[in-house]
């Protein structure tokens, strides 16, 4: 409780050991070097809902070992509750913290509408494409093995085997586990040249929240 208070301490540490990931987030120019960076950083800080990050988590199957993960996105509020219109205004209202974040992170108040508007609009077009909450717990739908020919075709046009050996798990297992492929497959779409600025924004964002 007293740190919450500690506004003082706060302002004198700013950003501190998150500064160099956020700047890493920033220099990101291609949408290889986006993905490449996002491996690094979820294996620097074990951080989830990464587009193009990864986890290690237990093996599914038997339990016995542990492997590898690949992210599926963070599509924040989920798409049960986005695609409930009852929910319009607390969506409204998710928006408007997303903007204070990425405001308090130093963009000026226009700019940071109009990125919260982006990511939202981003977060929606993946959890159209995603499995909903129940979904995720049944096995028969989120238990997907892959190979590395199957982890490429995931990723499209991204270089997949620059990408895992930047995250350091490119031979270190045979296969590779992801959740919601449909998802993960939808992210690697969007990411193009004309949209890298939002999803740079949108991993400035999971950061800071």
């Amino acid at each position: 409780y007293g740190c919450i208070q500690d506004y003082s301490g706060r302002e004198k540490a700013g950003l501190g050991k998150l500064a160099a990931p956020l700047q890493k987030i920033e220099q990101a120019a291609t949408p290889q070097e986006y993905v490449e960076t996002m491996m690094d950083l979820s294996q620097q800080l074990s951080f989830q809902g990464l587009i193009s990050g990864f986890c290690v988590d237990r093996e599914p199957l038997s339990n016995e070992k542990y492997t590898v993960w690949l992210n599926i996105p963070d599509t924040g509020l989920g798409k049960e509750y986005f695609a409930n219109p009852r929910n319009a205004d607390n969506v409204g209202h998710y928006q408007e913290y997303i903007a204070k974040m990425l405001n308090l992170y130093g963009r000026d108040a226009q700019t940071a509408e109009r990125e919260a508007a982006d990511i939202l609009a981003l977060q929606q077009d993946l959890a159209q494409h995603s499995l909903g909450i129940g979904e995720l717990y049944d096995p028969q739908k989120s238990i997907h093995p892959l190979s590395l020919a199957e982890v490429r075709h995931l990723y499209g046009s991204l270089d997949t085997e620059a990408m895992l050996r930047r995250g350091g798990i490119l031979d270190s297992v045979d296969h590779w586990y992801v959740s919601d492929p449909d998802a993960v497959r939808r992210s690697s779409q969007l990411l193009t040249k004309e949209r890298l600025p939002v999803f740079k924004e949108y991993a400035i964002f999971k950061l800071l929240h």
